[in-house]
């Protein structure tokens, strides 16, 4: 199942997940859309930073997860991996079809239980 946000121009979220996991993240950014207005996935982002803000998105996004639904309003991605009692920032950037951009942040502290 999915973890899904809805977009909110000063939010950013948090979940926990264990290292083992693999993940669904979904950015929901239709509220902010504006009619015929969608996210243009070739120019949308996601992007992993650990503690130390490195760029950590090769060993911990999923190749080829980062896709849109079908109507073109979420942004997801699939998350692995990581190490017991790190916390990651995910931050999804949604380029939409009028060249606007919307950044969602998602921390997430991994705990091995």
């Amino acid at each position: 199942m999915a973890q899904e946000f809805l977009y909110h121009p000063i939010g950013n979220y948090q979940i926990k997940k264990q290292p083992s996991e693999v993940i669904t993240l979904r950015g929901n950014f239709g509220e902010v859309l504006e009619e015929g207005e969608n996210i243009d996935i070739n120019n949308s982002t996601v992007t992993v930073y650990d503690s130390n803000n490195q760029d950590v998105t090769s060993t911990m996004l999923v190749s080829n997860s980062v896709k849109t639904d079908p109507t073109n309003t979420k942004l997801q991605c699939r998350i692995k991996s990581g190490t017991d009692g790190q916390r990651y920032k995910v931050s999804l950037i949604a380029v939409t079809s009028e060249g606007n951009a919307y950044e969602m942040d998602v921390f997430m502290d991994i705990i091995e239980v």
